[in-house]
């Protein structure tokens, strides 16, 4: 848990799920798309199979962000990955070192799981999260997946 002028990261709770399932809608607007995820499988993913890994940041006690993702192995190169699925910010809590945190404490969590590397994948167009995942410190795979970030931790 992180807890910095008014801003804490943590694992997601159960009593988060009805508010990261309306974020996840939120983000999948941003593309387009539709979620169409039920809250009960939110909750049997982070806490009934335990797949899951989420994390939420808080600003001054209000959900505003969250990252949901779950760790593989990767056979080929011998490497423990935790691969971030969702990452999303409110907008209007943007640029204010929210998602810098959020992803700290899912580089901590991964580290104490001994995952070596995350990978997140964007698309090339949205350019504020490629150049949010550049600054801190992912590297994009261009030759192999152009739209993945690797950091090495």
């Amino acid at each position: 848990m992180t807890l910095k002028l008014g801003i804490r990261t943590r694992s997601i709770k159960k009593l988060d799920i009805p508010s990261v399932k309306k974020m996840m809608e939120e983000l999948s607007l941003y593309h387009g798309d539709r979620n169409k995820i039920s809250a009960k499988q939110i909750l049997d993913g982070c806490f009934v199979s335990k797949i899951d890994r989420g994390f939420i940041v808080e600003y001054k006690s209000k959900l505003v962000g969250f990252s949901m993702g779950y760790d593989w192995m990767n056979y080929v190169r011998g490497k423990r990955v935790h691969y971030i699925q969702l990452f999303f910010i409110k907008e209007k809590y943007r640029s204010m070192g929210l998602g810098q945190e959020l992803l700290k404490h899912v580089r901590l969590s991964a580290q104490k799981r001994e995952c070596d590397l995350i990978y997140v994948t964007s698309t090339k167009e949205n350019r504020h999260a490629d150049q949010f995942y550049k600054e801190f410190g992912f590297k994009r795979q261009v030759k192999r997946a152009p739209n993945k970030y690797i950091l090495k931790i």
